[in-house]
């Protein structure tokens, strides 16, 4: 595939640089993999849109300036597309504008304002998680698949990015978020057990055991928080719905 030239069917105005993002870039795609087309316009972000060329699946997102220094200044952004940015293929770059922001993202620090604004954004994902916890609880108690399915997705992928966000790791890719967490987090630690168990990855547990899992690492994730005031009683609160139902096993 020329990159090059698929690329510049997507150059429109407005269109400030194109470039080649995902497994292509880092050259980890397989067979089935969708190639990965971002453009960096001027002003507002269109819908990601897929098209089929010469046999492969292409998709096209717009980033806006905003959401680049988003990239650089939000520790859920940070730690989502630093590390892509770092590996992108640039492909269009009109004035040289993705090439300074590659520079800025390749001598980025993470630094102890970037911290301070991390653990606060982690709390607040924990907060609202809550929601999915008691989705869960409810789903539990009454057989409801639905809740316990919307639960499955809040005590599975939400706990990977608090944790994503709170330690800040810079994650290279969606695909492999789980790894790069459990290893972060170290593969025969507690934590990686049970967010692998929650996920259900040995196919042999049912949506029950995968939710008690999920649960269990709702709590050991909320140990890494300290909080105060009515945050404090929130989470102490539902801790202590979450006992309740672990302690009926």
């Amino acid at each position: 595939m020329d990159y090059v030239a698929l690329a510049m069917r997507f150059v429109e105005p407005g269109t400030r640089a194109v470039a080649l993002m995902g497994s292509h870039a880092r050259g980890t795609y397989g067979p089935y993999s969708d190639i990965d087309i971002v453009r960096f316009v001027d002003d507002e972000e269109r819908a990601p849109f897929t098209r089929l060329i010469d046999g492969q699946f292409v998709v096209v997102s717009d980033v806006s300036p905003q959401s680049v220094e988003r990239w650089f200044t939000e520790p859920e952004a940070v730690t989502a597309y630093l590390e892509g940015v770092r590996t992108l293929v640039p492909l269009y770059d009109r004035d040289n504008y993705l090439s300074t922001i590659v520079e800025r993202a390749q001598v980025f620090e993470w630094t102890q304002d970037m911290q301070v604004a991390a653990d606060r954004a982690a709390l607040d994902m924990m907060i609202g998680t809550i929601e999915e916890v008691q989705k869960t609880l409810e789903g539990l108690r009454t057989g409801d698949i639905g809740r316990m399915l919307n639960g499955k997705h809040g005590l599975t992928w939400l706990m990977l990015a608090v944790v994503r966000v709170k330690h800040g790791l810079l994650i290279g890719g969606d695909n492999g978020v789980v790894n790069d967490v459990i290893k972060a987090m170290a593969p025969d630690s507690e934590w990686s057990r049970l967010c692998l168990d929650a996920f259900g990855v040995d196919g042999a547990s049912t949506i029950k055991d995968e939710l008690r899992a999920g649960l269990s690492l709702y709590l050991l994730t909320l140990e890494m928080f300290a909080a105060e005031g009515e945050e404090r009683t929130m989470l102490d609160e539902i801790a202590a719905r979450i006992q309740r139902e672990l302690a009926r096993d």
